[in-house]
């Protein structure tokens, strides 16, 4: 019995021990990390370096981690307390069992010298230490006024960053090119990744409140890392997670904004024209040379004098009766056309976020309700719906696991633009014509041939369109990923990462059956239906190696990525509904035609990137990367790329010693990426015709990735505590253009695709931040960015040749617009005088023209009669018109100005944005004076006056001419936000839960100062032909959607 009680005894007294002797193999470090004035900093980041492990602090500045026994061995460790905007503290102590306590206290980081970055970097870098411009816009930033997508985000705010808006229409991307062009033909779109997922699909789709930061790098001189898709540069873009939330707490956070839309600028339209008119029993009317009125059917007569200054007069136009019978009545209001075709719309976003953070799993997960409705009347605008949800956990000490996931989808009337559109019919519109007069053939709004009536014009009532035909895209997206990081040792992370982009997209058009119109093909209605379903994975295994040699800090990645994208496509149209009110391809009864088409792209790459980190101060790195891509030739599916940089931070030498310099940094880089082919380009295809294949392009085993050659030459300087400055000098020369280039018809094809082209590009860009004033109750800051590019198509091997507007020539900069040219002095025309001429003019002499008022070189016999018309440049050998260098697309500069003033708890930030030159070809001001529709043409209250041929002979047929070009160069308010918050202390009294409300009202595109005549310069780079001509580089006006102003109230809760 005995001793069984020593064993009992003996298990008691070990297991009550044990704990004991556990916890003190333990470490426990703990204590409050404040900022200068003694606040707690809720959410700061406290961890141990070597050991990756640490915690968050609470919403009263406090921390507290424990150390498992395993690790605790006495050595030296460092813990590092990290917060947004602060600089980051660290204390060095030897790690043994038992508490440890460490209080931290961190200034601002007003310059962000220690803000990290990790995009094009082989780990986590401080901006102070970066061998080449990477730009990072920050959630403070980006919550100033919620951009409607991303991209938009980043309008004036980056350097050298191009984001262009070329359509008003909601839910339509910006267009992005970063830094000079690489591409002759096709967009300049930058690779975008999200969390780790390379997107093929809209930006659009992603919702602004849920973004924590965007890192943007420009071209291949940084962006090396991403190879052959990489030349125009990333955009990698990183949503919230929780992480800043304090430790233990859930926050909620509600925000409501609700606005309106609206158009803020109308095109100058004739008010005046050139018919004969008369007052007929107390009404104004058209009449003929008697003066007796005209009936509906006749066509106006022209006034003797030949200048448009005659009012408008009464029409007849249809009148339902309150029996529901239709009569013509005369219709004497006179209106604009367009101020009864846009209108203002209710705009609005409904967001809630749940976040959480603990010492080991952290979580954020978010629904959004979007509408923009946009300006047009009848139609819906655009809406969409985002779930998200982002998850890190830690599973051991040396094992995280992360996961990102957002479900989205969206609608929008997809309205059609340019020529044959509701935009483009809007303006051939009279203004003496009832746009919502009844149809007669069916009584419905929206009179489809209100114009028709004494032949004023020939297009379409643009109402009737948007009401009545359906035209809707629909899209589904998904994106997720989900990534490992093991730690096996202090010196080795391993990580894999697995990324999925789904996007299917749903699109209709209808025309019902009755529609009106002057195709008699509509009037039993069509349907048209499109699917696609675009899936792409990428996957990727990652080693990264970091190792000190004394004061040498270096690190190797190694990584391996895969890439899987698969495309499916289906559509049909069907003609001739057997019924009407039934929207289904089974109720068509003509003939339907069927499309499909199945793409599949799969790429591996590998890369090796190594940088070194020697006493701080001579910093630099070497990558190379090996590409294979399906999308390649056959003969040439392999490419190589590769960078190397080198900083040099010149302040922290110790003979540097100037007063008042934080940062002194000298940089250069240089890389290759590239650009990959389209997935047919390599293959040989065929067009059916009458049911037979004919050969089209010849396929080309030999086909290369354009490759991009990059060099930077940067400077950073941080001075007085105040001021950051960087500046860059860019060059790129991107070789082995694709071009579409023709065959001789021996060959039996009529194109190949080859690699054909060079263009070379510099650009020149400059940011300066500057904080103002910075108190406890005020601040004031200021940002500045410049940039400047020039681009040159240096190589052409194909025949020079023009896409719409613009001319593609060697040795001739690349945005250039060609043209007839309309002369503007004597000595345009000299050669065309001479008597061996083939010209109208041969044998005059410069005395018989002059430069009227306008300009333009006019006969002197013809000046002030109805026969002075513009002269234009022939050549004297054929008599055809000169084609010449008429405009240029290509900016002088672009600044930005953001500007953030705090006083106690209001905020009002600004962003201004200013474009100096930039040519834009006004096609929309040309083609209206087909009809003499024009401002142009409208003479009342000249002095001196124009006949209406001198505009029909400006008009030109459409033919591109110099009339039109026209400066697109703006300065543009983008953004204005004015808010009021409360923080918890304030709230503490009447409601304790809640810890912040704010409420606020912004605007977005209130004012633009401009000489442009269009509806505004930057919609109006709205002319892509067949996907050759990115918004980006040219600029073309031809009947887009166009930009309009909002207004929001916001109201935001965080509890």
């Amino acid at each position: 019995m005995r001793r069984w009680f020593q064993r009992l005894l003996t298990l008691a007294l070990t297991g009550f021990l044990l704990p004991g002797v556990v916890w003190a193999q333990e470490a426990i470090i703990q204590g409050r990390v404040t900022d200068e004035r003694g606040e707690p900093l809720p959410g700061a980041n406290v961890s141990i370096t070597e050991l990756t492990i640490g915690s968050a602090t609470d919403i009263d500045g406090n921390y507290s981690f424990t150390v498992p026994a395993d690790l605790v061995r006495g050595q030296t460790v460092t813990l590092v307390a990290r917060f947004v905007g602060y600089k980051p503290a660290e204390q060095q102590f030897e790690l043994t069992p038992g508490r440890h306590t460490f209080d931290f206290t961190l200034e601002p980081d007003l310059l962000r010298l220690e803000e990290v970055v990790v995009t094009g970097v082989a780990a986590e870098t401080p901006r102070k230490k970066l061998s080449f411009t990477v730009d990072r816009v920050d959630t403070e930033k980006l919550q100033q006024v919620i951009a409607p997508d991303p991209g938009t985000a980043l309008q004036a705010k980056v350097a050298a960053a191009v984001v262009v808006r070329p359509t008003g229409e909601p839910g339509r991307d910006p267009s992005i090119r970063l830094r000079s062009a690489t591409a002759i033909r096709g967009d300049q779109e930058p690779l975008i990744i999200v969390d780790g997922v390379i997107m093929e699909g809209s930006l659009a789709d992603l919702n602004a409140d849920d973004i924590e930061s965007i890192e943007v790098i420009k071209d291949a001189a940084a962006a090396s890392i991403w190879g052959s898709r990489a030349a125009n540069g990333v955009i990698r873009i990183f949503t919230k997670r929780g992480t800043n939330v304090a430790a233990g707490r859930t926050q909620v956070t509600i925000r409501n904004d609700f606005g309106i839309s609206s158009p803020y600028r109308f095109i100058d339209m004739a008010e005046s024209h050139p018919y004969l008119v008369a007052e007929v029993n107390g009404k104004l009317r058209f009449v003929d040379q008697d003066g007796n009125p005209l009936s509906p059917g006749d066509n106006p007569v022209l006034d003797p004098d030949g200048i448009a200054d005659n009012p408008w007069p009464c029409i007849e136009q249809p009148v339902k009766q309150p029996d529901g019978t239709i009569t013509e009545e005369l219709y004497c209001n006179i209106s604009d056309p367009q101020r009864d075709f846009f209108t203002s719309n209710p705009t609005f976003n409904n967001y809630i976020s749940v976040a959480q953070n603990t010492q080991k799993t952290n979580f954020m997960a978010s629904f959004s309700n979007t509408r923009e409705g946009g300006i047009l009347r009848e139609v819906t605008g655009y809406t969409r719906q985002n779930f998200r949800i982002n998850l890190d956990h830690r599973v051991l000490n040396n094992l995280d696991f992360s996961a990102s996931m957002m479900y989205g989808q969206s609608e929008r009337d997809d309205v059609v633009e340019g020529p044959g559109s509701p935009f483009y019919g809007l303006l051939f519109m009279p203004p003496n014509v009832n746009l919502e007069a009844p149809n007669e053939e069916d009584g419905s709004k929206y009179n489809w041939d209100a114009a028709w009536v004494y032949g004023l014009s020939l297009e379409l009532n643009p109402l009737y369109e948007l009401a009545n035909r359906d035209r809707k895209r629909r899209v589904v997206r998904q994106l997720a990923s989900f990534k490992t990081n093991w730690r096996p040792f202090r010196w080795l992370m391993l990580e894999g990462l697995v990324g999925l982009d789904r996007q299917q997209t749903y699109w209709k058009d209808l025309f019902p059956r009755g529609y009106l119109s002057d195709n008699p093909a509509d009037f039993k209605g069509r349907l048209y239906r499109f699917n696609q379903d675009n899936r792409a994975i990428n996957t990727s295994l990652t080693a990264l190696l970091s190792y000190s040699f004394g004061d040498l800090n270096t690190k190797l990645k190694l990584s391996y990525l895969y890439e899987d994208e698969r495309t499916e496509q289906f559509s049909v149209t069907g003609r001739e509904f057997a019924v009407s009110g039934v929207e289904d391809l089974g109720a068509t009864v003509g003939d339907k035609t069927i499309d499909s088409y199945i793409a599949d792209i799969r790429s591996e790459n590998y890369f090796a990137i190594l940088t070194f980190d020697f006493k701080d101060r001579y910093i630099g790195d070497v990558m190379i990367r090996r590409d294979g891509s399906s999308l390649f030739g056959p003969d040439a599916r392999w490419a190589t790329y590769y960078r190397a940089s080198v900083a040099w931070r010149l302040g922290e030498e110790p003979f540097f010693n100037v007063p008042g310099i934080n940062e002194f940094r000298l940089r250069a880089s240089i890389g290759t990426a590239g650009l990959r082919p389209g997935f047919s380009a390599q293959y040989e295809t065929f067009s059916i015709v009458s049911g037979n294949p004919v050969k089209n392009t010849l396929g080309n085993r030999l086909l290369r990735p354009a490759k991009s050659t990059a060099i930077e030459y940067g400077v950073n300087i941080d001075f007085l505590d105040r001021y950051s400055f960087q500046a860059s000098y860019a060059l790129n020369k991107t070789e082995d253009q694709i071009l579409l280039v023709p065959l001789p018809a021996a060959t039996g094809y009529r194109f190949q695709w080859r690699n054909a082209g060079t263009l070379e590009g510099n650009t020149f860009e400059m940011q300066l931040n500057t904080i103002l004033a910075q108190r406890d109750d005020f601040s004031w800051t200021l940002d500045i960015t410049f940039d400047r590019t020039r681009q040159k198509i240096t190589e052409l091997f194909v025949p020079p040749y023009r896409t719409g507007f613009y001319y593609i020539a060697p040795n001739e900069t690349f945005g250039i617009i060609y043209g007839e040219y309309f002369a503007r002095s004597l000595d345009d025309i000299a050669p065309m005088l001479d008597p061996g001429a083939a010209t109208p003019y041969a044998g005059m002499s410069l005395d018989d023209f002059m430069v009227n008022e306008d300009g333009f070189v006019v006969l002197k016999s013809a000046y002030g009669t109805p026969d002075e018309k513009p002269i234009k440049v022939l050549d004297p050998a054929s008599g055809n018109p000169v084609l010449r260098k008429i405009g240029d697309s290509n900016p002088d500069f672009n600044m930005g100005f953001a500007t953030n003033l705090r006083y106690k708890n209001f905020n009002l930030y600004a962003l201004v944005q200013w474009q100096k030159g930039g040519d834009v070809y006004n096609n929309t001001r040309q083609w209206v004076l087909r009809e003499l529709r024009g401002g142009d043409v409208d003479q009342r209250g000249k002095k001196v006056k124009k006949p209406w041929g001198y505009y029909a002979t400006l008009y030109n047929v459409n033919a591109t001419n110099n009339y039109f070009v026209e400066d697109g160069g703006f300065v543009k308010l983008r953004e204005v936000s004015l808010t009021y918050t409360l923080g918890r202390r304030a709230l503490a009294a009447f409601m304790p839960s809640l810890q912040q409300l704010r409420v606020g009202v912004t605007g977005r595109n209130l004012l633009t100062f401009t000489g442009y005549k269009g509806y505004d310069p930057e919609s109006a780079r709205n002319v892509d032909v067949n996907g050759t001509a990115d918004p980006t580089v040219f600029g073309g006006d031809s009947y887009g959607y166009p930009l309009f102003r909002s207004f929001t109230f916001t109201v935001q809760l965080v509890f």
